[in-house]
């Protein structure tokens, strides 16, 4: 229980920085489109789109690979670099009206902690190695699926949830063993150090998606 405490408070941490940027929605076609942001400095260093449905929402994102790992809120010296494990994670606020100032960390860890006002999932979104210095990424989040849920609520309604995407590194690909870089593509806390594998794992970047 601590462990999964402490990987969902990694991605609640982060999400609190979320809230300086965010798209609105393409009511005709259901697409939004939003910057992506380093948490280390705000730098704009790429773009994402999410195309909502009544079925449930399908994210892509461009961007660099760079900015520092953050664990929680706190810094690690050590950047996204070419050659990472790379996971992609979807936030969602069922209920952003619930929200206080945004939606961001309050919620998230009132999440954790048993008081779930804004009927908040993190759900695994997608994973690969960063093989270049251009990292792309793609994937559908179903409403109601629960097949890739970190915690919390699955998506309740695709057209009316705040969305945001995270995007994390697990360090060195080539420092993981066969099982271990399999993990690290598929969970919040693969290949990482000290319990899943050597590496030094952090969010680099985020993507904010507002609901109509």
């Amino acid at each position: 229980m601590q462990k999964t405490l402490r990987t969902a408070a990694v991605v609640a941490g982060l999400v609190g920085l979320a809230l300086t940027s965010a798209a609105p929605v393409d009511a005709a076609a259901g697409k939004q489109h939003s910057t992506v942001y380093e948490f280390e400095d705000m730098d704009e260093v790429g773009h994402a789109t999410l195309h909502r449905n009544a079925s449930g929402v399908t994210m892509n994102i461009k961007t660099g690979v760079s900015g520092e790992l953050f664990d929680f809120d706190t810094p690690l010296g050590v950047d996204w670099k070419v050659g990472d494990a790379t996971t992609v994670w979807f936030v969602v606020f069922n209920d952003p009206g619930a929200c206080e100032d945004g939606c961001g960390e309050d919620e998230v860890l009132a999440a954790i902690f048993g008081n779930n006002f804004a009927k908040v999932g993190v759900h695994y979104g997608a994973g690969h190695v960063a093989g270049s210095s251009r990292f792309n990424a793609s994937a559908r989040l179903n409403e109601g699926d629960m097949s890739g849920v970190l915690f919390g609520m699955g998506l309740m309604d695709a057209m009316a949830a705040e969305v945001h995407l995270v995007v994390r590194s697990h360090g060195p690909a080539s420092t993981l063993s066969g099982p271990e870089l399999a993990a690290a593509l598929h969970t919040v806390d693969g290949g990482c150090y000290p319990d899943f594998g050597p590496n030094i794992c952090g969010d680099s970047q985020f993507a904010v998606f507002l609901a109509d």
